[in-house]
């Protein structure tokens, strides 16, 4: 069972916890405080949208280099495969791709 000092002390706790609820009821009812809310949401939205969009591009770009890269080897192999012999393969890199490059030529 609470004694005097603990209900002294709810009672102390009670007008700071109302004052609170209070604020924050009168910052939710506010629409100037909901709308840059809103806004600022939207500018995160699309600071989101144009990362989304500068990560793809930049996929896409290692991609479409690593594909050409990849099919100009395989162009070279089916040549030397074919019988032509003295063909360099002409890959630029320090990767896997140009270490293949340079295996394929003679």
């Amino acid at each position: 069972m609470p004694d005097g000092r603990t209900w002294k002390a709810l009672a102390e706790l009670d007008k700071p916890i109302k004052d609170f609820f209070e604020e924050v009821e009168k910052e939710l009812s506010c629409p100037h405080v909901q709308q840059e809310r809103i806004s600022r949401f939207q500018v995160l939205q699309v600071v989101f949208a144009a990362a989304v969009l500068v990560v793809f591009s930049v996929v896409l770009w290692i991609t479409r280099g690593i594909v050409h890269r990849t099919r100009a080897l395989a162009q070279t192999a089916q040549q030397i495969a074919g019988g032509d012999l003295n063909l360099i393969a002409d890959i630029h890199g320090g990767d896997e791709l140009a270490l293949l490059g340079i295996s394929l030529t003679p």
